[in-house]
């Protein structure tokens, strides 16, 4: 063969000394932010506090006389994602990666880190500047850059006081997650802040299609759980948690909010949410048991508000069914009729839930998504078209509870009434 005509082999990248020295100090650091398989956040804290001090002294000493500015930039970056393992914010990370950028502006991996500064000193506009900075200088398409984008664009969506304003960023965060995914479906960390992003949605709107937002979340946690760890896992426990929870899948809350707190015993929210979730399930049992403490005489008045259960309800034709003759699920072509004659408060606001009774007696709870909380009061009828019912279910605790989606279902008072959007706490 004639060698003129041979393809010459690409040549091997060369890597300095220096370069392959900066890379093993990358691989030390990044590994310190890895969490051993079943490794609690304590357990991972404890065992990397002295690497991280070791580490450091070593990244101090370096001599760099003889680096290129690039070189120079990327051990000052490794210094100050170093300091940010705490999570706790760092006026000497904050200047080290400042440093960082002066030296590189093409600095991708400093935008981030720099980014992460600000973020926790809740400065989410810096901070999203930044992350916008690194998907700029980036040669291509980076997931974690959409990462990034996804977590702070839902915090200032949070931290807006315009609903449509902080609508339109829970948009962008789910549009940055998807582009994460997109990049590869089989990271855990993308998937998760999808879940979130649907799950801040819900939040912000509760609306009706809300409620396909909380069934993809779920979908969304379970892809991120396969390959999720470490803190980004206790974060999904207790966001699929608040999913649950929202949908008053109880069990499949506690479930997760333990799970939450078995990786980070120190995360306040989990177990706040489980000893507000016993507290609200006994007590509506109780009330349900007590039919909210009303006389016979007051009950009664209640029960004479209500049609008998042969007539047809305006909302459509179709007779009234007693509450004790519904079956579990959806009650499709039957309406039930009830008043109202007790709420019962609820620490995440959605559902609102009120405590009902029928022409039979029969108290249950009522359960109503989309609605804002002055629309119900003591003593409304509501006829509930379609009637969904639902057994809620804790350890050895259980009642009934109609679901209702949207208020699109009820007849309030015999008229039929639209309601705008919920105002409810943004979610952490």
């Amino acid at each position: 063969a004639d060698p003129s005509q041979m393809e010459a082999e690409p040549a091997a990248a060369v890597v300095s000394p220096t370069d392959e020295l900066l890379l093993n100090y990358q691989e030390g650091v990044d590994s310190l932010y890895v969490y051993h398989e079943e490794e609690t956040s304590s357990e991972w804290r404890d065992r990397v506090t002295p690497l991280v001090a070791a580490l450091q002294a070593q990244l101090e000493e370096v001599e760099t006389s003889d680096y290129t500015d690039a070189q120079k930039s990327f051990l000052l970056y490794l210094r100050g994602r170093l300091i940010n393992i705490s999570p706790v914010y760092s006026e000497e990370a904050e200047e080290l990666l400042d440093k960082a950028i002066a030296l590189n502006p093409a600095s991708v991996d400093a935008y981030l880190e720099r980014g992460e500064t600000a973020f926790r000193c809740s400065d989410f506009d810096k901070a999203k500047k930044f992350y916008l900075k690194a998907q700029e200088v980036s040669e291509k398409p980076d997931k974690l850059v959409f990462q990034r984008l996804s977590m702070v664009s839902r915090r200032v969506g949070q931290h807006n006081q315009d609903p449509d304003e902080t609508l339109l960023k829970c948009e962008e965060s789910i549009g940055y997650a998807k582009k994460a995914v997109a990049l590869d479906v089989k990271d855990g960390d993308s998937w998760f802040h999808l879940g979130t992003s649907h799950l801040a949605k819900f939040v912000v709107t509760c609306t009706s299609s809300s409620i396909k937002d909380l069934n993809f979340c779920i979908k969304a946690f379970g892809q991120a759980e396969k390959s999720a760890y470490g803190e980004i896992k206790a974060d999904l426990h207790n966001n699929r948690g608040q999913v649950h929870r929202f949908l008053q899948n109880y069990e499949a809350a506690v479930i997760d909010y333990s799970l939450s707190l078995s990786i980070d015993s120190e995360y306040p929210d989990p177990q706040e949410a489980l000893d507000d979730i016993v507290e609200m399930i006994a007590k509506i049992k109780a009330t349900i048991e007590k039919k909210a403490n009303l006389k016979a005489k007051k009950l009664n008045q209640f029960k004479a508000k209500l049609p008998p259960l042969t007539t047809s309800p305006s909302l459509e034709a179709s007779p009234i069914t007693s509450v004790g003759s519904l079956e579990l699920g959806l009650n499709r072509g039957k309406t039930a009729t009830v008043t109202i004659i007790g709420f019962i408060s609820n620490p995440t606001v959605i559902p609102q839930i009120a405590i009902v009774v029928d022409q039979e007696e029969t108290v249950v709870a009522a359960s109503f998504y989309s609605m804002e909380d002055d629309i119900l009061n003591f003593g409304d009828v509501l006829t509930i078209a379609n009637p969904t019912l639902k057994q809620i279910t804790l350890d050895e605790t259980t009642y009934r509870t109609l679901v209702v989606e949207h208020p699109v279902h009820l007849v309030l008072n015999g008229r039929k009434f639209n309601v705008m959007r919920q105002s409810i706490p943004a979610l952490d």
